[in-house]
């Protein structure tokens, strides 16, 4: 790995393919590793793992200027407390009611993810996006009501796979504040499709200002916080026609904002198909560990 390091340390320091979120006092420095990285490689294994469970991706719509938001917050921590691994949660402050407060001490917006809002239309908060499908019945991708988000993960999750995606080495350095995510995605099964991948950093137990119906909460704690992407918003492309045994290893790093807490950060990764948008599967892990 001391190849890989010194790739990290030296992209860090001359600044290549570095992305700016607009929203941010101290922007993310993400580091492009380029076609030659040692990660970024594809290969066919004869030796097929078993498919994994299907992981939902739930993508909540929130803002710290919204009342009922809480509400979506206890819903979305209800899933994660049912379902646990085998969801992929994230918290994205996006639209009119997310702007930071003048007492707040962080602004949670993010130009990718106010792109995701605007893409999904969405009119209302709270309201969650269930593995990016727009469900029988529904007139809009987004649902509004809270109170069905956990029918629709559970109906996603009754579904299978024919994607693995796992992380075989997440790293972090104190001292460079540089964390690097390697992610691999396994074709079990052959299948005739267009897929990207994203990559997506969040944050946990987040202390700040929210409202809530009682007013504002200045302890509030805010989960699965959406930091920003590792990828472009549209994904990194995995190609097509995949045969079973397709391997893709990829690797992505980011030079952490201070502001960020580092051991509280999720890498989470989705494989979603180009033509309908749907996320085939979705797999989260903690910097942490």
């Amino acid at each position: 790995m001391r190849n890989l390091k010194f790739f990290v340390v030296l992209f860090a320091l001359i600044g290549l393919g570095i992305s700016f979120n607009a929203c941010d006092e101290n922007p993310p420095f993400i580091i492009d590793y380029g076609a030659g990285a040692l990660s970024d490689t594809t290969y066919i294994t004869t030796d097929i793992p078993a498919a994994q469970q299907k992981i939902v991706v739930i993508e909540e719509f929130t803002g710290v200027q919204c009342v009922n938001c809480p509400d979506g917050h206890i819903a979305m921590a209800n899933i994660v407390d049912t379902y646990g691994d085998r969801i992929v949660p994230f918290s994205i402050h996006a639209g009119f009611l997310s702007d930071p407060y003048t007492e707040s001490l962080q602004d949670f917006v993010t130009e990718q993810g106010q792109v995701l809002h605007d893409n999904f239309e969405i009119p209302a908060y709270p309201a969650a996006v269930v593995d990016r499908v727009q469900f029988a019945g529904e007139s809009r991708i987004s649902l509004l009501d809270f109170n069905a988000w956990a029918t629709r993960v559970g109906e996603q999750l009754a579904l299978s796979t024919p994607v693995n995606i796992d992380f075989p080495e997440i790293t972090y350095d104190e001292a460079t504040r540089v964390l690097t995510a390697f992610v691999q995605v396994t074709y079990t099964e052959a299948l005739d499709a267009t897929h990207n991948l994203s990559v997506v950093l969040a944050e946990n137990h987040i202390v700040d200002v929210q409202l809530t119906p009682s007013g504002k909460n200045y302890e509030y704690e805010f989960e699965h916080v959406f930091r920003t992407m590792l990828t472009p918003v549209t994904g990194t492309d995995l190609g097509s026609d995949f045969e079973a045994g397709r391997v893709f290893i990829k690797s992505f790093g980011i030079i952490v904002p201070e502001s960020w807490n580092a051991e509280e950060l999720e890498v989470a990764a989705m494989v979603h198909d180009i033509e309908t948008g749907v996320i085939i599967q979705g797999n989260r892990t903690y910097v942490s560990e």
